[in-house]
């Protein structure tokens, strides 16, 4: 019977223990190694990210800065535009309020004197306010008034002798007279006052306008 020695037996587990370890050991290294390279490839694929993000962001940011300006811009071309249109129809309005008040001036006739021309808020109806020699002088204005293409509807809206407070009751009779046959008054202080309204035909009223005096041009706002 062969004799068994114990220690060689230690011997040999001890080796295999040691080869083992080793064994162990050198995977924990390559582990470790794949980590560290996992790690550092993370850190480089995170670094490349953020830095294409940081190009995105600025040129976005730049994107933005030229909205910003083009919209600028175009606020200024707008309100330029908007200028320029507010100008076109004040100038077309005043034109045809001036041949308006050239028709109204044309048909005065030499007796009778005006005191004021104005036209309604919408810009279709003008009222005409003066004086008269006589009522035959109120009379022809009217005529002349309707004999004009741009007037349609004249009325007389009212009149009003004056200047016969100072004079007597035979002298105010007879001056009545004097006005009923056109031949106008006797005393120079007396007057017809009237009002006449007229509308003003379609082709007019659809541009003219009174000019106001509370309108206000659009202001332009310079681009940096």
């Amino acid at each position: 019977m062969r004799p068994f020695n114990l220690a060689e037996e230690r011997i040999r587990e001890r080796s295999l223990c040691r080869r083992e370890i080793n064994r162990r050991l050198r995977m924990l290294a390559a582990l470790i190694v794949l980590n560290i390279l996992v790690l550092i490839g993370f850190a480089g694929f995170k670094a490349t990210v953020t830095r294409k993000a940081t190009s995105i962001e600025s040129e976005l940011a730049n994107v933005q800065g030229r909205c910003i300006s083009l919209k600028r811009d175009l606020g200024v071309y707008r309100t330029r535009s908007s200028q320029r249109t507010w100008h076109a129809q004040l100038a077309d309005s005043s034109n045809k309020w001036l041949s308006l008040m050239g028709s109204i001036l044309c048909a005065v006739p030499s007796r009778v004197w005006l005191s004021r021309v104005e036209s309604s808020d919408s810009g279709n109806l003008v009222t005409i306010e003066g004086k008269a020699v006589s009522m035959t002088s109120v009379s022809d204005f009217i005529r002349a008034i309707k004999s004009c293409e741009k007037f349609s509807d004249v009325q007389l809206s009212s009149t009003q002798a004056t200047g016969y407070d100072t004079m007597s009751p035979q002298a105010q009779h007879d001056d009545f007279r004097a006005f009923s046959h056109g031949e106008g008054s006797r005393n120079r202080d007396s007057t017809v006052a009237f009002v006449v309204r007229a509308k003003i035909k379609l082709a007019q009223s659809d541009t003219v306008q009174a000019v106001q005096a509370n309108q206000t041009v659009p202001q332009v706002e310079e681009s940096p």
